[in-house]
């Protein structure tokens, strides 16, 4: 079962169309805090 779907017209015009509006991110933690939480 696709989530979406195969037709693969579909899916060229969709990029073609919002491919220059992405941007994508990548993060990378360097050091994280926090509180040692004991849930009961």
């Amino acid at each position: 079962m696709r989530k979406f779907t195969d037709d693969k017209e579909y899916l060229e015009k969709e990029l073609k169309h919002a491919l220059p509006r992405v941007q994508c991110l990548e993060m990378s933690i360097e050091h994280m805090t926090g509180k040692l939480v004991n849930e009961s």
